[in-house]
């Protein structure tokens, strides 16, 4: 079985450390693999719902890495109970369609396409974070 890793980086925001960004990485023949991406889909799903609980940003971004190859997620907290996740997933498969194709996993990380889109994520990444300090530093001020 070949080694599986699992990273959430996480953002130090003073004076407590909260998780901003969910990397999931996994080798590169996992993509050619149904079960594997759709274990790949759904532990990023589960984790995303995880970690939304303390990220203190509106929006939870997780990138997949099947190898080089690349899908990213968002979970939006616009219903604590239903967040809503992009991109959707279609679930309990029972037709034998594939839910979870190789396409997801559409961007090579070592590409340009891949770069802007990590660019775009460390952006809202840091506009968020700054307005989480903002409201903090207001709260705190208000006491």
């Amino acid at each position: 079985m070949e080694p599986v890793l699992e990273y959430t980086v996480y953002l130090g925001v003073k004076p407590e450390l909260k998780p901003v960004l969910l990397l999931h990485l996994r080798p590169e023949s996992h993509i050619d693999s149904l079960l594997n991406r759709q274990n790949a889909d759904d532990q990023i799903r589960t984790r995303l719902i995880e970690i939304a609980a303390t990220c203190p940003l509106e929006k939870v971004h997780g990138i997949s890495a099947l190898g080089k190859k690349v899908s990213f997620y968002i979970l939006r907290k616009t219903n604590s109970k239903n967040p809503e996740i992009d991109p959707p997933t279609a679930r309990y498969n029972t037709r034998g369609i594939d839910t979870v194709p190789a396409t997801r996993w559409n961007l090579d990380i070592l590409e340009s396409a891949a770069e802007m889109r990590m660019q775009e994520i460390a952006k809202s990444i840091v506009d968020g974070c700054a307005i989480y300090i903002d409201r903090k530093n207001e709260t705190a001020g208000e006491r």
